[in-house]
């Protein structure tokens, strides 16, 4: 389905949102990019995406990252050893609260929302979803960045390795998060910033320890073979 403008309606769930039938919450060009319907939040204007006007509506305009890549493997984890932030409503943050606590979120600070890896033997796509995810424990866990990294041509030794551009890339947003004091981020995933907030000049320890826990996990996965 295409609009008047080009563009077409998404057919997947990007930065937390989907294609509803009374409005086209997310649409896709033939360039790369995604158009997400812009909330104008917390003063956040100047730091977000340039924004088009696409039928009477104002968009932020995304890079889709997987757009040069004819089998992108791509890993969603949702950060953060909490979830819920004080001023949501008593429901919400109850909500939040078991799902913490029914997931690694609470003990590990983040948790898998889905996978999915080209698996080059099969020569097939391997996809796992938010199901899966929640039904990994602290014991567990290890084993999908394990399956994430292991796709017939690397391993997870290569794909974790200290050097590797994955672990770099992690480090320099954690050097960023120990020196950042504007912001607080709730079940962020580094893409969808619909939960960022003002903070009060300091940093973001929940999702800053819950990056350095991860960075931890993936250390040990450097030496597998």
């Amino acid at each position: 389905m295409s609009t008047d403008h080009g563009l077409r309606l998404c057919e997947h769930q990007v930065g937390g949102h989907m294609t509803k039938e009374s409005k086209p919450d997310t649409l896709v060009d033939d360039a790369g990019r995604f158009y997400k319907p812009y909330q104008d939040l917390m003063g956040l204007r100047a730091f977000v995406p340039r924004m088009s006007e696409v039928a009477g509506r104002q968009y932020c305009v995304m890079e889709d990252v997987c757009h040069a890549y004819l089998q992108p493997c791509v890993l969603d984890v949702k950060m953060g050893f909490v979830t819920k932030y004080a001023w949501a409503t008593d429901a919400y943050r109850e909500k939040c609260r078991v799902k913490d606590q029914a997931t690694t979120q609470s003990s590990m600070g983040f948790r898998i929302s889905g996978l999915q890896v080209y698996r080059q033997q099969e020569g097939e796509m391997k996809k796992m979803g938010r199901s899966w995810g929640k039904t990994l424990t602290q014991d567990t866990l290890h084993q999908a960045f394990t399956l994430f990294a292991d796709n017939g041509a690397l391993t997870p030794g290569q794909v974790w390795a200290p050097s590797s551009p994955a672990i770099v890339r992690l480090q320099q947003l954690l050097a960023w998060l120990e020196q950042q004091t504007s912001f607080c981020f709730f079940q962020v995933h580094f893409i969808d910033f619909a939960h960022t907030f003002p903070t009060p000049r300091t940093p973001d320890l929940n999702v800053l320890t819950a990056l350095q826990s991860l960075l931890a996990l993936l250390a040990k996965l450097s030496d597998q073979r």
